[in-house]
């Protein structure tokens, strides 16, 4: 007699290590579906966010409130970069280092165009080098701050800024330079939120910030390689 609800698990021909591996590949399907939907509601809500900032700055009469809105939005667009290079190389437990600085170089160059610098280029100069995903962020926030308070120092006229990336005997070397950093400097005996922003993501690095007057430049070693 013919058996209508089909094959017994006796006469299955799966074996039990190939059920428990699609079991696996189902799971691992299913995870990665979540962390792509956890990224897309995360990159939505920053998007919501940047849009209801932009907002309330067209309707501001106070320039000061402006520039406010302006450093905002930079720390927002700042926050959505990373976060999207931290997705991408979540498969391989690394951020791609260059790959992100030269994006987020791209980034500020057309947000730091204002009435007072009308041309702004930020050149990019980044080693291979892959950074551990918790220091993105710091990575990320660093180099913002630094170019929001050399576009606050910078007289009027073309503000120019170099980013560098390199190994070094620290693990990885970052160094911001621009002519407004040369001479005093900027962060000594100020308080400023921005400058709060600096040593708080400096410390984070596990690094000391330096400050060369002659060169023009904040530069940075800290153990951020992943592997």
């Amino acid at each position: 007699m013919i058996n209508a609800a089909g094959p017994s698990p006796l006469s299955s021909s799966s074996t039990p290590a190939e059920t428990g591996a699609a079991d696996l590949a189902a799971a691992l399907a299913e995870q990665e579906r979540l962390r792509r939907d956890l990224h897309h509601q995360v990159t939505n809500s920053l998007q919501i966010i940047a849009s209801l900032v932009a907002l309330q700055a067209r309707d501001s009469a106070s320039a000061a409130v402006r520039r406010l809105h302006d450093v905002i939005q930079a720390q927002i667009q700042t926050l959505t970069l990373v976060q999207r290079w931290q997705y991408l190389g979540e498969a391989d437990a690394c951020v791609d280092l260059a790959g992100m600085l030269g994006e987020l170089c791209t980034a500020l160059e057309a947000g730091l165009v204002s009435a007072r610098h009308e041309r702004v280029t930020v050149a990019c100069t980044a080693a291979a080098l892959p950074l551990a995903p918790g220091l993105a962020i710091p990575v990320g926030f660093l180099i913002t701050e630094l170019a929001l308070l050399a576009g606050q120092l910078a007289p009027p006229g073309r503000l120019h800024l170099a980013v560098a990336a390199a190994p070094a005997a620290a693990g990885i070397s970052l160094t911001v330079h621009t002519g407004a950093f040369a001479g005093r400097d900027a962060l000594a005996g100020s308080d400023t939120a921005t400058v709060r922003i600096i040593r708080a993501m400096a410390q984070q690095l596990g690094g000391e910030l330096q400050h060369d007057a002659v060169a023009g430049c904040y530069a940075i070693g800290f153990a951020g390689a992943a592997g």
